[in-house]
């Protein structure tokens, strides 16, 4: 169901952008919410919404290497930096920010926010950024270290579930 022009999701009229790479369209998971598919080193990774998984794929053969459960919805296309992937995920109220290996699948940390990380994650020179989303008030922008997690600085804004531009 990941493969080369999948199925793709259109559960709750959501959201849950392609990926190109090699030649081919990756589409999100027919039960993706929000959040698409993300192709690295070989590998496909997405999200299921609220099965609460992420899956890694293998890009040649479409066979399920592992996956990882998260809290809450796995609501965000995951992020890929230096052989490590990103996934968020949110409870209502409260949000989670994952980093798992990419072969294993094995968890290397895992942060908790108060509010909903609706978005995906952004990471840039090794900063991980993501956004928070209070369906009653303001959020936050948060930039995490992407090596163990620890918050760097957060500052609030208005309410998102989009992804960061770093610039």
């Amino acid at each position: 169901y990941l493969g080369d022009h999948g199925p793709g999701s259109s559960k709750y009229g959501s959201w849950a952008s392609p990926c190109y790479h090699d030649g081919n369209v990756w589409c999100a998971l027919p039960g993706a919410v929000n959040g698409g598919i993300m192709v690295a080193d070989g590998k496909v990774f997405g999200g299921d919404w609220d099965g609460h998984n992420y899956y890694c794929r293998d890009e040649e053969t479409d066979e399920e290497l592992w996956d990882f459960t998260v809290s809450g919805y796995a609501a965000g296309t995951p992020g890929y930096y230096d052989g490590m992937v990103y996934f968020t995920s949110w409870v209502y109220t409260g949000g989670h920010i994952y980093c798992v290996d990419h072969d294993t699948g094995s968890e290397i940390w895992h942060q908790t926010v108060p509010l909903d990380v609706c978005s995906s994650p952004t990471i840039v020179n090794g900063i991980v950024y993501v956004t928070t989303y209070d369906f009653y008030g303001d959020g936050d922008i948060y930039a995490l270290n992407a090596t163990d997690g620890d918050i760097l600085w957060s500052q609030t804004i208005p309410r998102s579930d989009s992804t960061p531009a770093v610039v």
